[in-house]
């Protein structure tokens, strides 16, 4: 039993506890400090660590007893029999969680719509290029520093237990990632990302069963990562609140709030932490709690002013002081290289205290300018004229009264401007000539948004922006299709009036599109954003029911035409006499429209045909008018009952899209859009070659490798408990988690976590001796089997001897099993 303590004997049964699925075993392994980072990362001098693939290949490859089981969808999805190279990883994590994670097994590569991103947003140029330690690197930090070794071995350690957790997701092993979570930091977005696996995997069960089970497994996750949201939540609602919006590297650099809006969670979207997270950043820099009618004529005249009067009006928040940090010296510091001599970096003073990175969301970092040219309160009121025009709500706002003028103008424009050319009329008016460049300004920012989403494939792209939201893309498509289709027949078809009105139904079809439209600006009203989700929701069931009335009414127009000669008179076979004679008047019959119908039949009261159209007249009215037309209304009842009994998470569900939206806009607005895409082009065609160049993000990133580290340091010790309570499968309670107001307004991590260890001792006692119990069950079991193989050994041995196998005399076996406890 001695060689038990080597390291390859270690290595050997800690890969049989994962393959076997022995998650008591892995929890005491990890517990015995075993050194799971060089287990599977190999350490090198001077650079990264480096993943052992053979390793991690090995556990998804050896699950044989696994693959019997009808929840193993690995392979499923993975589309072979096994695992080949962590590209194969890689393109199945991104399958199953969405193309939007960066690679976490290879290196990212940088498509030609990634560098476009560059020309579709607003860009920083990064300090120094990246020089971390760790696997998942990344090259769009701003960071110089080098983390020692300790630091670093940690962080691999914490790779180590993300690629296990993972493993253990996608092979269906439930416990041992409960045990793997107990060890990890970032939890939160780990267990939301297990959800959309499972999301995902829901549409590779092949029976009900299996699917039942995985929606137990979604539900069960997505409660995991909510009540760990409540937990930081409660002990520092500040930074649970960098939490959902923070990115983390390790998981492709994905956020919590990112996922959960992909695995449709409304119930973590829904959570205050998030609802509060979303407020930030839809005020920015301005105080969020805008609540008071006081506070919203301000902030409506500082609309009004274009910014103006706001920096007199408007509430910001709290300004702080950056060291040695002056006004004139933003550029140059900006500007600084990584290959700068020691000399010219001693020249320049101190940079910042700044904790989060400017081209992510910083709504808490707002920082004094200084300078030795200009006055103080010239300075402050640039700058939160600046912040005023950089914050969502001014920029919606902006949005919003455009796109009222441009209706008001198109109206305008077809109701008394739309003539055919002639030498007396000019061919074109001056509001045509505006709406046109507010219809193009307008496309030119859908085609940048549509850029700029996070999916890094094309058809990521293409799936994200016109099939997950089927209604907003019909609508979308045929607003752009149709006007400059009507443009076209406005300046072509000008040889008579009757051609030329083609053009005026087109538009004015059109038109009434682009007032649909304008629904999406009441999306941010808590009281009509659900009704809309509403309407949606019912226009797909009308959609699919549609087909239902169109057969009856068919049938019935049909039939009763074939029967009996409505209009004493056969009608020809062409489109527009058949719509006439049989389609419009059954339509109309729907709506109880059925006067001239009788009166056609009753013609010929006598008649055999009458009499049996009759009949089929009243069996139609029963069929569509009583029992399709309530089903249809029962339809959208339950549509809104299901729709209203959640209301305000559907609405802070929804909100975040728009909220997303407006973030990325520029300021300007259409038709002045077109000036900040010009000057974008501009700078993106200068610095093509660049690869230093940064784009806005709807992410918070931490400035420096402390801020990353803090969070994650926070986010386990706030979870802690809660995490190791799944352990028994006795969740505690948010209301046992709740710290003290005391604790909430301390500031000092240390007396905290003091506190807490001896408010909870008795738990942990409880949870050691549990696993002592654990540990001893386990030592139990290894000396009785050792002693069965003892016996049957000495059971081997006097057999071998009796038929004389051997001239050697038999070696004595003594028990190596001791009999302390």
């Amino acid at each position: 039993m001695d060689d038990v303590t080597e390291p390859q004997t270690k290595e050997k049964l800690f890969f049989e506890a994962l393959i076997l699925d022995r998650p008591q075993f892995i929890h005491v392994f990890i517990k015995l400090k075993f050194n799971l980072s060089e287990m599977f990362y190999e350490k090198r001098t001077n650079s990264p660590w480096r993943l052992k693939w053979d390793k991690l290949a090995k556990l998804y490859n050896d699950n044989d007893k696994k693959k019997k089981e009808r929840l193993y969808l690995f392979e499923k999805c993975l589309g072979k029999n096994q695992v080949d190279s962590e590209h194969d990883l890689d393109r199945v994590l991104r399958k199953l969680i969405g193309d939007y994670m960066k690679p976490i097994y290879t290196r990212s590569t940088i498509s030609s719509f990634e560098k476009l991103k560059t020309c579709c947003r607003n860009s920083h140029m990064a300090r120094v290029s990246d020089s971390r330690t760790c696997l998942y690197k990344d090259n769009d930090e701003n960071e110089s520093e080098i983390p020692d070794p300790e630091e670093a071995e940690k962080e691999v350690r914490e790779l180590v237990y993300r690629d296990l957790y993972l493993w253990s997701i996608l092979t269906n092993r439930i416990e041992l990632s409960k045990i793997l979570l107990n060890h990890m930091e970032t939890r939160i977005c780990a267990l939301l990302i297990a959800s959309k696996i499972f999301r995902s995997y829901f549409y590779y069960a092949s029976d009900n069963e299996s699917k039942d089970v995985i929606c137990c497994q979604i539900t069960q996750f997505e409660e995991y990562a909510n009540e760990c949201l409540k937990c930081c939540y409660n002990f520092d609602e500040e930074k649970a609140c960098e939490l959902a919006i923070r990115r983390l590297n390790i998981y492709g650099g994905v956020t919590c709030l990112q996922v959960a809006v992909d695995a449709d969670d409304k119930n973590f979207i829904g959570q205050p932490c998030c609802d509060q997270v979303l407020n930030n950043i839809w005020y920015d820099k301005m105080e969020p709690f805008q609540s008071t009618l006081s506070d919203k004529i301000k902030l409506i005249l500082g609309i009004s002013t274009f910014g103006i009067l706001a920096p007199f009006l408007v509430t910001f928040r709290t300004e702080q002081s950056l060291l040695n940090y002056t006004f004139e010296e933003d550029r140059q510091i900006n500007g600084i290289k990584i290959n700068e001599i020691e000399e010219e970096k001693k020249q320049l003073k101190p940079t910042t205290n700044k904790r989060l990175n400017d081209h992510g969301i910083n709504y808490s970092d707002n920082y004094m300018w200084r300078s030795t040219k200009y006055s103080k309160s010239y300075l402050t009121y640039l700058r939160h004229l600046k912040h005023f025009h950089e914050s969502p709500i001014v920029k919606y706002s902006y949005n919003s009264a455009s796109y009222i003028i441009f209706l008001l103008l198109f109206s305008y424009y077809l109701l008394f401007n739309f003539e055919i050319p002639t030498d007396e009329i000019p061919s074109i008016h001056w509001t045509e000539i505006f709406v046109i460049l507010m219809v193009t300004t307008m496309l030119f920012e859908e085609i940048r948004q549509f850029l700029c989403q996070e999916n890094r494939t094309m058809i990521g792209k293409l799936s994200n922006y016109f099939i997950t939201n089927q209604f907003h893309t019909v609508i979308l498509v045929l607003s752009y299709l149709l006007f400059y289709i009507g443009l076209i027949l406005r300046f072509t078809n000008t040889y008579s009036e009757e051609a030329f009105s083609a053009a005026k139904i087109v538009l004015a079809y059109d038109l009434e599109i682009w007032f649909i439209r304008s629904f999406v600006f009441l999306g941010i009203a808590q009281n009509l954003g659900p009704k809309l989700v509403m309407i949606r929701r019912m226009v797909t069931d009308l959609f699919f029911f549609t087909y239902i009335i169109l057969i009856a009414m068919i049938a019935y127009g049909v039939v009763s035409r074939s029967m009996y000669n409505f209009n004493n008179e056969t009608f020809p076979f062409d489109g527009q006499s058949i719509f006439q004679n049989i389609a419009y008047p059954t339509y109309y019959l729907m709506y109880g429209n059925i006067d001239g119908e009788l009166a056609n039949l009753d013609r010929e009261q006598g008649s055999s045909t009458s009499i049996a159209t009759h009949i089929l007249l009243a069996f139609h009215m029963l069929f569509v008018n009583i029992l399709l037309i309530n089903l249809l209304i029962a339809m959208f009842s339950f549509t809104f009952q299901s729709v209203q009994n959640q209301t305000d998470l559907v609405w802070r569900y929804e909100r975040y899209s728009l909220i997303r939206e407006y973030y990325d806009r520029p300021p300007l607005f259409p038709p002045l859009i077109i000036i900040t895409h010009v000057i974008e082009l501009i700078k993106y065609i200068a610095r093509r070659h660049s690869k230093t160049a940064q784009t806005k993000t709807f992410k918070m990133i931490g400035a420096n490798r402390n801020v990353d580290r803090e969070w994650s340091e926070f986010e386990s010790y706030a979870t802690n408990q809660y995490v190791r309570s799944l352990l028994t499968n006795q969740p505690l309670s948010i209301a046992t988690l709740v710290p003290s107001k005391e604790q909430q307004l301390s500031s000092d991590m240390t007396n905290n976590n003091q506190q807490f260890q001896s408010n909870n001792s008795q738990s942990d006692t409880k949870l050691l001796a549990d696993e002592v119990t654990s540990v001893k069950k386990v030592i139990a079991d290894l000396r009785t089997h050792a002693e069965e193989m003892n016996r049957c050994m000495h059971w081997m041995m006097e057999a071998m001897e009796r038929v004389k196998m051997s001239k050697e005399p038999r070696p004595n076996l003594t028990s190596t099993i001791s009999t302390n406890s």
